[in-house]
């Protein structure tokens, strides 16, 4: 026997983020994701087993331990050879433009390259993926840039245990999307707080504010941006003004405690 549903139909449930399927099709998911807890439920339910194409997912993680032990969790839910690595943004734009998956785990502090900038241009060329993101920036700054991306999670490498991948992807099986809860009230809080950047500044003067954090000089961020030093430091005094501070000692410190800033040490990252 086979499962009534259509089994690409239930993929493209997954893919698409749909609603939970009902109990014949449950099996088709849970077969496609390896996943033990719901194909136990299917099977209680009755539905018969079937074979079908496995869920693609690729994670993109720098730190090697931490990589090996979510690729060691997605291998355990996924089918065989559908779980594929990358430790830096470029091999991880590669890998997703030749596997095409329907899920990336996705670390946004990577070596050379923003991760929410190579987000951006995987979900140009594969508008149907379905990312989660990865890690231990739950600053401001990097929380309201993820949460304008409309990505379907963010496990919390700073409070949250490896299992919360398995929580990832059973949310996935359902269609759903996963956030930790500590970045579930931030999210609240940014929400409800009227004197949070985004809502004081302008895109630009966010921009600006990046550099300013960095301690450049106006002459520097000019030259970068190509305009006129005069109109950086007009920038610098509005920025000054919106967020109540009054001397660039204040403005770099406002922008490290939000995530704007950050100044590397000279050792690998602990993250």
């Amino acid at each position: 026997m086979i499962c009534r549903d259509n089994p690409q139909r239930s993929l493209r449930r997954f893919r698409r983020g749909s609603a939970p399927a009902p109990p014949k099709s449950r099996l088709c998911l849970a077969l496609s994701l390896g996943s033990l807890p719901l194909l136990r439920r299917a099977c209680l339910d009755g539905a018969p087993i079937v074979t079908i194409h496995a869920v693609k997912i690729v994670v993109i993680e720098d730190e090697a331990l931490v990589r090996s032990m979510v690729l060691r969790i997605c291998r355990t839910h996924a089918v065989g050879e559908s779980v594929h690595e990358a430790a830096d943004g470029a091999s991880g734009l590669r890998v997703c433009l030749d596997t095409k998956p329907d899920l990336v785990l996705l670390d946004i502090d990577l070596p050379d390259c923003d991760g929410l900038d190579l987000a951006d241009q995987i979900t140009a060329a594969l508008p149907r993926v379905r990312i989660v993101v990865l890690s231990a920036r739950t600053d401001d700054y990097h929380l309201h840039r993820v949460f304008t991306r409309h990505f379907q999670g963010f496990v919390d490498k700073n409070d949250q245990p490896i299992d919360a991948i398995e929580d990832v992807l059973a949310a996935a099986e359902r269609g759903n999307s996963y956030f930790s809860p500590t970045v579930q009230r931030a999210r609240v809080a940014l929400r409800e707080n009227p004197q949070t950047f985004s809502k004081l500044l302008s895109e630009r003067e966010q921009e600006l504010l990046r550099l300013f954090g960095q301690g450049q000089s106006n002459e520097e961020i000019a030259s970068a941006l190509g305009l006129a030093p005069m109109t950086v430091q007009n920038h610098r005094r509005n920025i000054l003004g919106k967020l109540g501070l009054h001397s660039t000692p204040e403005l770099i410190r406002y922008a490290a405690e939000r995530g704007f800033a950050r100044f590397r040490s000279a050792s690998p990252k602990a993250e």
